[in-house]
């Protein structure tokens, strides 16, 4: 019962995050008045549907409790209506492609400021600092504010938290802007132990809550950059070999994680509320900003295509791009698989 439970709620979250992908997609269309043919909750056969009389949109819901999309006249195929996508100019064709990725960060954005309203935030300021500890050996002083890792910008502890988990040196350097305002330079030598864990550094950073409107959305803003930059650091440093596959959660990894909040025997609703709602801003970012990686098949690879055609001034045939997306598409499913096999030996 446990796994049906995760399962149901990992295909509703991520169908709620694709819709809202899809909706900006539609908006945009809309906007710049490009023929929607049909807009879908979820994916495969028909359940019901019917034809707006106004726009000739169809609207649908299909069988299959996961995704949707938004299918517009000259998407795929070359279209002699004014009204196709392939006849709009390239600004508006960009512009609709980036109105995706785009609703999923304004989603995540939104999510994070119901949650900063309610519990709070973490900063960069520092709260309290343990006695005997490498922090109070060095001075590390209440109020002074912790602004680089390694020469890495931090701005709250989230990116403490990303740098510290990649950290495999001994030695670590803050710089800290005092209490004073001037800057300074902290060296902390962090021994290890016998299971090779380094020694913590004795401070803990400041929680603020119940502040202004304004200071909360201020501070949501920042905490969604930060998990833009976290996500651009996670791919190279995949690249590079700093993070194995392992540490990338992909469907099954997700039903994993969500089980265990969902199935929490002791956790209160709203902390299993305020859980799930901090996971789906976590991944509607991840969806907004892997989307627009210029890679075929994704909402990237289309803006690519589009700035090879102002290149060019001439288009590619809906066709040709349709079948570049269609490879592009065959090798994240490719990926999608591989991640999978990962997460199956990892749990």
């Amino acid at each position: 019962m446990d796994i049906i439970k995760s399962i149901i709620t990992t295909l509703l979250l991520l169908s709620v995050l694709t819709i809202v992908h899809e909706l900006g997609h539609f908006g945009a269309a809309r906007l710049f008045k490009v023929k929607v043919n049909e807009f879908a909750l979820f994916m495969g056969p028909k359940i019901f549907s019917w034809v707006s009389k106004k726009s000739g949109t169809r609207y649908s819901i299909r069988s299959v409790p996961i995704g949707g999309f938004c299918a517009m006249e000259g998407e795929e195929e070359t279209s002699a209506d004014d009204g196709s996508f392939n006849k709009k100019p390239v600004y508006k064709r960009s512009l609709i492609i980036v109105a995706g990725p785009l609703m999923n960060l304004l989603l995540a954005l939104v999510i994070i400021i119901g949650i900063f309203c309610y519990t709070g935030y973490d900063t960069n300021v520092v709260d309290t600092v343990s006695p005997n500890t490498l922090a109070s050996a060095q001075n590390l002083e209440v109020g002074d504010k912790v602004i680089k890792y390694d020469g890495q910008q931090i701005l709250n502890y989230m990116d403490y938290s990303l740098f510290n988990y990649v950290d495999k040196d001994d030695t670590t350097i803050f710089t800290v802007k005092k209490v004073n305002g001037e800057e300074q330079v902290y060296t902390f030598n962090r021994t290890r132990n016998d299971k090779n864990q380094k020694s913590t550094i004795g401070f803990n950073f400041k929680h603020e809550k119940n502040v202004s409107i304004f200071k909360t959305m201020s501070n949501s803003v920042i905490y969604l950059y930060s998990m833009v930059k976290s996500i651009f650091y996670s791919l190279i440093w995949l690249i590079t070999g700093k993070v194995a596959l392992n540490a990338v959660a992909g469907p099954i990894g997700l039903t994993q994680i969500i089980g265990e909040v969902v199935n929490a025997p002791k956790a209160a609703f709203l902390l299993k509320f305020l859980s799930l709602s901090e996971f789906a801003a976590l991944i509607s970012v991840n969806l907004g900003i892997f989307n627009l990686l210029p890679f075929p098949g994704l909402d990237g690879g289309r803006l690519t295509l589009l700035g090879v055609e102002k290149i060019r001034r001439k288009p590619l045939k809906p066709e040709r791009e349709a079948m570049i997306s269609f490879v592009g598409l065959a090798l994240l499913m490719l990926l999608a698989l591989v991640v999978a096999v990962s997460d199956v030996l990892k749990f």
